[in-house]
């Protein structure tokens, strides 16, 4: 709206010069009218009031042209941002409101996105492809992050796929793949969801399980070796072949203290094992060193 005091101003510029030209009008009239003596104070009465309206009415029409201006303006400016009745002032109030509202919205939606993609970038970063499970690079990572919580016991089971270098010539490498696939699979049923399940090689599987003795770790040891024999699933794959798994213990922090070390004292108990005949799961211990040297 327009402003009171600009327009009072306006107001009485106006009627000043109003009645300025009221006080002259008379002087000038006197060189070509003759009027009587006592009708002259008359006479220049009126002009003043006469100058005094013109002057108020001319303040009013200003006012009206200036208020037309600025509703066009407004209109106008409505109609450019697509909003309804902006002439009003608190539905422009609530205008501001709900844009600055809707731009904070639109901020977090895109910190969200922003922090979402981050995450997918980080899991694919660690996850091995084809079959799902956390690939080698995060398994030292995931190892000292549970050292760190104090964990104080792991068992490390290091399984390998017998003769599968077989299964990718005879069958081909896609239902090898397939095989690979369905291993991972049945690991992760067997540790109940356990998110320590690594691919740490072509067909070999690293799994860290947390606060698990020896004992407990073999007996889900057994589990996943007796499922992959008896896969329906994976003998469809390998023309009804049986394929096996040799699987290696050890255990935190009584075979070591560093994630090197587990890793070759499990992998050594599973060597063992491919020595003695495959298809078995071995806990490490001191006397499997001196066997295989």
């Amino acid at each position: 709206m327009i402003d009171i005091k600009p327009m009072k101003m306006v107001k009485t510029i106006l009627c000043t010069f109003g009645l300025v030209m009221g006080a002259i009008f008379p002087v000038f009239a006197g060189f070509f009218i003759t009027w009587i003596p006592e009708r002259k104070l008359a006479f220049c009465i009126s002009c003043l009031l006469a100058g005094y309206i013109v002057g108020l009415f001319s303040f009013y029409i200003v006012k009206t042209i200036l208020l037309k201006i600025e509703n066009h303006y407004k209109i106008t400016l409505s109609d450019k941002l697509g909003v309804e009745d902006i002439i009003n002032e608190e539905k422009d109030n609530d205008l501001i409101l709900n844009m600055k509202s809707d731009f904070k919205e639109l901020i977090n939606k895109y910190a969200a996105l922003m922090e979402s993609q981050s995450e997918h970038l980080l899991h694919l970063s660690i996850t091995d492809c084809l079959t799902s499970t956390y690939n080698h690079k995060y398994l030292y990572e995931y190892f000292e992050k549970k050292i760190s919580e104090k964990t104080s016991l792991m068992t490390i089971l290091f399984c390998d796929i017998d003769h599968f270098k077989r299964i990718n010539d005879t069958y081909g490498h896609i239902k090898g793949d397939l095989v690979l696939q369905e291993v991972a699979k049945i690991i992760r049923e067997s540790t109940n969801g356990n998110e320590g399940v690594f691919r740490y090689g072509g067909e070999e599987f690293v799994i860290l399980l947390e606060n698990c003795s020896g004992e407990e770790g073999f007996d889900i040891a057994e589990k996943i070796r007796l499922k992959v024999c008896s896969s329906d699933v994976i003998k469809s794959y390998c023309n009804f072949e049986i394929l096996t798994i040799s699987i290696g213990l050890a255990v935190y922090p009584y075979d070591g203290v560093q994630i090197d070390t587990l890793i070759h004292n499990a992998d050594s108990a599973m060597y063992h094992v491919k020595e003695t005949g495959r298809n078995r799961c071995e806990i490490y211990n001191s006397e499997i060193n001196r066997k295989i040297n």
